[in-house]
């Protein structure tokens, strides 16, 4: 809420209060965003040693792979790791993390941290894409319903106002 200004003003130091008793209390899903918090320097100075703690904790709960991955990959806050990293995201792929699918078909198309392996990579890359458009179909459909009770009541209006008494409904 205060982070992301949903109904107050957005105010990160307040956010950081509130994220950390939650992710104290043993929630991974704030876990993963304190540690986020902490990555990118959002109302706290940026500790990548912060992150990566917060992130190891939101892991063990079954949050945050990709993030904990990108530490050890880059090497932020934990040793450079491409192995560590690649475990990480393939745990998070297999969960179905679009973010862990990608970062994983990244890994094999550059070869860190596995054997290069461009099909691996395309199968990684095309998961979250396919997700992607089913979303966006499912979206369609339903705006594409919308629309269509719309102009039937746009076009029940229109008779209405033309002072018919016999209305019948159009199947669009």
């Amino acid at each position: 809420m205060y982070r992301t200004g949903e109904g107050v003003k957005i105010d990160y130091a307040e956010a950081f209060k509130w994220m950390r008793k939650v992710a104290e209390a043993g929630d991974g899903a704030a876990q993963s965003e304190l540690g986020a918090t902490y990555e990118n320097g959002l109302g706290v100075p940026v500790d990548y040693q912060q992150a990566a703690q917060w992130y190891t904790k939101a892991v063990e709960r079954g949050w945050g792979f990709s993030n904990l991955g990108s530490l050890y990959k880059y090497g932020h806050g934990v040793p450079q790791d491409d192995r560590k990293a690649v475990d990480l995201y393939r745990r998070g792929a297999e969960i179905g993390d679009a973010n862990a699918q990608s970062n994983l078909g990244v890994m094999y198309a550059t070869g860190r941290g596995v054997s290069r392996d461009y099909i691996e990579a395309y199968k990684w890359f095309t998961i979250p894409m396919e997700k992607a458009q089913e979303k966006v179909r499912r979206a369609s459909t339903t705006i594409g319903n919308s629309f269509a009770v719309l102009r039937n009541s746009a076009a029940l209006s229109a008779i209405r106002m033309f002072g018919s008494s016999t209305i019948v409904p159009l199947a669009w």
